[in-house]
């Protein structure tokens, strides 16, 4: 039995998975991914703790293959902007500073102030934040010197994971397409970035189409791989797995529910984009072949969720990881529909698209002291599912198309409670694959597409994709969820501006 395996270092947990090539999972793992506190919007990743846990996921998956499977091949995919500086013999230089991790605020300020926003962004797609790895090479350079110096290479997460495997280095458009480096339609790195920046080209490696090969497995590794298994080249874990769900065809969008909340759909090209100048939404290449993605982001979503239980389960949050989630999943679904008036602006990590603001501050407006724990939740899950349509519209609107079908993945599309909300606020039906991890199989597509199992996207998709259900909408409650948005829009998004230009903050009008 012929077999592929994607890996997908997460966030919060680096996953790996052997599928069959019809789609089903073999084997899989799950592995915490490591990381280090420094506080708010602060975190960083020692390269060997990252590099062992995704061995402990890989290695426990081949472990359990059933016998006679045979690998044809792996693919990484990971989180974006987040990268390690190497020395010329390959060693990693400084911790990863975690991606979204804010601390080069004042050197994006800088580029900025030099190019200016609409000027990144016709070369980039990207709206400048601090996030993006050209600001962390700008923050090393201020703060450690010494380290950019001796810098001989770049990787990304994804990238890194590879070159441990086989000892050569690549990168995916998609994840170039992260760096804030990447001249998008030239699909090449960005003298005038670089230049800016004080890099030199060769720094960052050579960028290349998803599925081309990196190299092959070494027969000294320690992941328990067949030797010579070939690595092919993997991408940004949400554009993986928009490649999983069909979300390569325009009309469909991808909602992937982790820490943050994404919405992507494709684009079969960037220019009018790019020389129109609207920031609202990310551009980027595609893993599906000569295309491209419009992005954007509810920040925090997963993080807020994780919170509230925490904070309002605290008991149930010491029993395990879902534990407290799961009580407050239940707790909400007893609130009625509005959560008896209380409302939850969920703004807690910052404002994403399509009004971007990273010093916006979340709101809970209307409570009284009848409120119960439960209405704080439902009013929670209401506020990410008011976000998710305001985001969906004003998609809709940048990518000048109807929105088809809307695929949820992720740790959220495995919330019942939490997509039935989705689905009534939008008033569409929430599309839920059966295997909703959808980035261990865009890689594990990615690496049939390298190792010739399949021609393309498209006879991957049709061969690979997991069963799925819709989760319809009421029509009752959407037509009383109508009444809620038009009141979130007039009075409490409204509020929370003049909140926070009284306080200084200036959070996100809407």
């Amino acid at each position: 039995m012929d077999a592929l395996l994607g890996v997908d270092v997460g966030t919060t947990n680096t996953k790996a998975v052997a599928y069959s090539l019809q789609g089903a999972p073999l084997a899989s793992a799950s592995i915490p991914t490591p990381f280090v506190s420094e506080g708010a919007r602060r975190a960083h990743q020692r390269p060997e703790d990252l590099w062992q846990a995704t061995l402990a996921a890989i290695r426990t998956v081949v472990a359990s293959l059933p016998p006679g499977a045979r690998l044809l091949g792996t693919a990484v995919a990971s989180v974006g902007e987040a990268g390690v500086p190497l020395d010329a013999a390959g060693r990693p230089l400084y911790p990863i500073i975690a991606w979204y991790d804010d601390r080069s605020t004042p050197q994006c300020a800088a580029l900025v102030a030099a190019l200016g926003e609409v000027g990144i962004y016709r070369i980039t797609g990207l709206p400048p934040t601090p996030i993006f790895s050209l600001n962390k090479l700008l923050w090393l350079r201020d703060h450690e010197p010494d380290v950019l110096s001796r810098m001989a290479r770049w990787l990304c997460v994804s990238d890194y994971i590879a070159y441990r495997l086989t000892g050569e280095q690549a990168m995916g458009y998609s994840l170039a397409s992260r760096t804030m480096a990447f001249d998008l339609q030239r699909r090449a790195w960005s003298e005038a970035l670089l230049d800016r920046a004080g890099l030199r080209p060769n720094q960052l490696p050579p960028p290349h189409p998803e599925g081309t090969l990196v190299g092959r497995v070494a027969a000294s590794n320690a992941a328990g791989l067949p030797e010579g298994l070939p690595v092919f080249v993997g991408g940004h874990d949400h554009v993986c797995g928009a490649l999983a769900v069909g979300a390569f065809e325009p009309g469909v969008v991808l909602d992937s529910t982790g820490t943050t909340e994404a919405e992507l759909v494709a684009l079969p090209e960037v220019h009018d984009y790019l020389e129109a100048g609207d920031l609202s939404f990310s551009l980027g290449c595609h893993t599906a072949r000569d295309r491209y993605y419009a992005i954007g982001s509810i920040l925090g979503a997963g993080s807020t969720m994780g919170w509230v239980a925490g904070l309002l389960w605290p008991q149930e949050a010491g029993e395990g990881s879902d534990a407290a989630l799961q009580a407050m999943t239940r707790s909400a679904a007893e609130s009625p529909l509005g959560a008896n008036g209380l409302y939850l602006l969920p703004h807690l990590a910052g404002a994403g698209a399509p009004q971007r603001n990273p010093t916006s501050r979340g709101l809970l407006a209307g409570l009284h002291l009848g409120h119960t724990r439960g209405d704080i939740a439902r009013a929670t899950f209401e506020g990410m599912a008011i976000e998710l349509r305001l985001l969906l519209e004003a998609l809709e609107g940048y990518a000048g198309h109807a929105i088809e079908r809307l695929v949820a993945v992720g740790g959220g599309a495995r919330n019942a409670v939490w997509t039935q909300i989705k689905a009534d606020v939008l008033g569409r039906a929430v599309s839920v694959p059966e295997h909703p991890e959808a980035a261990t199989l865009g890689a594990a597509i990615l690496a049939g597409i390298g190792a010739g199992a399949f021609r393309d996207e498209r006879e991957a998709y049709a061969e690979l994709a997991p069963p799925s259900r819709a989760v319809a909408p009421d029509s009752e409650r959407h037509r009383a969820y109508n009444a809620l948005y038009r009141r979130v829009m007039a009075e409490v998004r409204p509020l929370a501006a003049e909140l926070g230009r009284r306080s200084g903050a200036t959070p996100n009008a809407g």
